[in-house]
């Protein structure tokens, strides 16, 4: 459910348009607000999450990537099967950041190794807390799956985290 803050804040935005000469700041004002409200900690309202979202964020458990690692790293956990075009990862990406899963980092390599236009990516605490609670509720999936015999052979998940 939307808090009434988001309302608020998109109501405004939608004034927008219709000010004759809307005051610069003050739009900037009620966007950046816009946008803070809608990150909210609530693990559960951020699932499930898009195949997409928790490749991204998958990719990003063992280091911080840039969005083209970022693409190769969930072509190689996949083994090719899940690839993407740059476009919608970096929507995606740019999503994850709105709603305060991922963040930029600043920590980059040497500049000998780097290139400056690069935006490198990591999670945040909260897009641990969400990954695991999805994959925490994919495992549950899977594992009804092969409980009902859709899957064959046998799999028991217990997960290690709550």
């Amino acid at each position: 459910m939307e808090s009434a803050f988001v309302g608020i804040a998109r109501e405004l935005a939608l004034l927008l348009p219709a000010m004759d000469k809307p005051d610069m700041h003050w739009v900037k004002s009620v966007l950046a607000f816009e946008r803070e409200v809608r990150v909210t900690t609530n693990v559960e309202s951020h699932l499930p999450l898009t195949p997409l979202s928790i490749h991204i964020l998958l990719s990003l458990v063992d280091e911080e990537r840039h969005g083209y690692g970022i693409m190769k790293e969930i072509e190689r956990l996949t083994q090719g099967l899940a690839t993407s075009a740059t476009g919608p990862v970096y929507l995606a990406a740019q999503r994850l950041l709105e709603t305060g899963l991922i963040e930029e980092s600043e920590n980059r390599p040497a500049p000998e190794f780097d290139d400056q236009r690069r935006r490198y990516y990591r999670l945040t605490e909260l897009g641990w807390e969400v990954a695991r609670a999805e994959v925490d509720r994919m495992a549950r999936l899977v594992q009804v799956a092969f409980d009902k015999g859709l899957a064959k052979g046998s799999l028991t998940i217990t997960p290690t985290h709550d």
